[in-house]
């Protein structure tokens, strides 16, 4: 949703983020599952009220959940 990487596949991705986020990369893993389970969660994402991320989110709007 963020467009940190553009890479198809898994591994390609993690590729991408290896070489922006060299050494961090659990650090990174940490922060986003917490702000996946708080703020971008996915029936109810609280996009407009608490997400700092919005100017970036590919998929803000318009959100249909399933």
């Amino acid at each position: 949703r963020l467009g940190l990487s553009k890479a198809k596949t898994a591994s390609g991705t993690e590729e991408d983020l290896v070489r922006v986020f060299k050494t961090d990369l659990s650090r990174l893993h940490q922060g986003l599952v917490l702000f996946g389970r708080y703020v971008c969660k996915s029936k109810k994402p609280l996009c407009s009220s608490e997400c700092f991320l919005n100017e970036f989110c590919m998929s803000k709007e318009p959100f249909k959940p399933a």
